[in-house]
């Protein structure tokens, strides 16, 4: 699986009359979800409506398209954020907690070792609640500011698509992101072309009209 695509409908007249679509290069969106984990023993992925990984910041050629594991899948489906202890792929067993992309059905799950969460837990069994508490909570805490970030991405795309779909310029985004900046720069290119198209025919439109007055003369 290279990539996921995101699309609007073109409407003319109150009709679909042909759908614009961008994709996301799954490659290119684990690299952006790794750039914002800085613990490298932890693992970050993001799931599609059906459970299924399409960004992973640690082998993702080996991973993207494979569904999340059974007991995290069933959680995540049961509710859409949370924390809790799952089995992973590559590793043992890891703490996790997932929050939902808002605006989307894609689902951001961010793990940490268990080994090393115990472990750090069982110096202090006086304190192994409240470690535990905030280890999860800082977890979801940067699983939702992840899933923030992704989504302004997504939803600035989506909104220049629809604004080209309504016949007006794709806006600037300002981003870090050079795969962002150049789907903008594509987006903008295709606005300018669809804006000349519609100009070439209400002129052909006009000069039809044109002709058919001068006929009834």
């Amino acid at each position: 699986i290279s990539g996921r695509e995101i699309g609007v409908p073109v409407r003319r007249e109150g009709r679909v009359a042909y759908g614009l679509f961008a994709t996301l290069d799954a490659n290119e969106l684990s690299q952006l979800l790794r750039s914002q984990l800085s613990d490298e023993t932890s693992v970050a992925a993001i799931a599609d409506a059906d459970g299924r990984i399409v960004a992973r910041t640690r082998s993702p050629e080996l991973y993207i398209g494979k569904p999340l594991s059974a007991p995290l899948a069933a959680a995540v489906r049961e509710n859409p954020a949370g924390a809790g202890r799952f089995p992973v792929y590559d590793a043992p067993d890891a703490y996790s907690a997932w929050t939902p992309v808002p605006g989307t059905r894609w689902t951001v799950v961010l793990g940490r070792p268990a080994a090393s969460v115990e472990a750090a837990l069982k110096r202090s069994i006086g304190a192994l609640a409240a470690l535990l508490v905030i280890v999860l909570v800082a977890s979801s805490l940067f699983a939702w500011l992840i899933a923030r970030r992704l989504a302004d991405v997504i939803h600035a795309v989506a909104d220049a698509a629809v604004a080209m779909s309504e016949g007006k310029p794709a806006g600037a985004i300002a981003s870090r992101v050079e795969e962002v900046r150049t789907l903008m720069q594509a987006l903008a290119r295709a606005s300018s072309r669809l804006a000349a198209a519609e100009g070439e025919r209400r002129n052909a439109a006009q000069e039809q009209d044109r002709l058919l007055e001068e006929e009834r003369r």
